[in-house]
């Protein structure tokens, strides 16, 4: 009885002092292709006809985040589109933030990649964010895709190593053997 409880006990510390591993996950949210109005300066041809114009592009929406679980986070998407039209010069806004600015792009794409400062993680914890653009410029803005994507480190997850699992296994019939047979014995 004393050398199958002093393995369970052996086997219950080997347990409590292995090592934790950190897991994290990545949440990607996206907004798809954005087409603004036709901005010019004459009355009456165009859908607006003053510049600066502010405009909502959409809402990235990802499950709400604890406090200080952000690690990392980007918003990345071009200018332009596939189809090749180019876009009026504009400012990107996560949430109030400028992420990305572009001047007139008669044809083509042009990619951005933005990284959130780690003192502004703490807008990305409320569940959404708003993207907003400012157009500066006649014309269209066109933009592609648009991708958030977070990167959260979530809490320390204790994993047993089998070896462990394999003696915790062996010991406990060894201890409930050794119970049975000390029970007939006083019987």
């Amino acid at each position: 009885m004393k050398k199958a409880f002093s393995t369970f006990i052996f086997a219950l510390v080997l347990l409590a002092v292995m090592p934790s591993t950190m897991r994290a996950d990545t949440i990607v949210s996206t907004i798809g292709p954005y087409s603004g109005p036709f901005v010019c300066p004459f009355e009456g041809l165009c859908d607006v006809t003053a510049v600066p114009l502010a405009l909502p592009l959409g809402v990235f929406s990802d499950p709400a985040l604890t406090a200080g679980s952000v690690t990392f986070a980007t918003i990345s998407g071009s200018f332009g589109d596939s189809f090749d039209d180019g876009t009026a010069a504009a400012d990107l806004y996560a949430d109030g933030i400028l992420i990305a600015s572009s001047p007139t792009l008669y044809s083509g794409v042009s990619s951005f990649s933005f990284n959130f400062d780690p003192a502004d993680f703490n807008l990305l914890e409320a569940g959404f964010v708003n993207l907003s653009a400012i157009q500066n410029d006649y014309g269209v803005i066109n933009l592609d895709t648009t991708t958030l994507t977070i990167t959260t480190a979530s809490s320390t997850v204790q994993v047993p190593e089998p070896s462990s699992l394999a003696l915790l296994g062996i010991t406990l019939p060894l201890l409930v053997g050794s119970m049975r047979r000390k029970l007939f014995v006083t019987a």
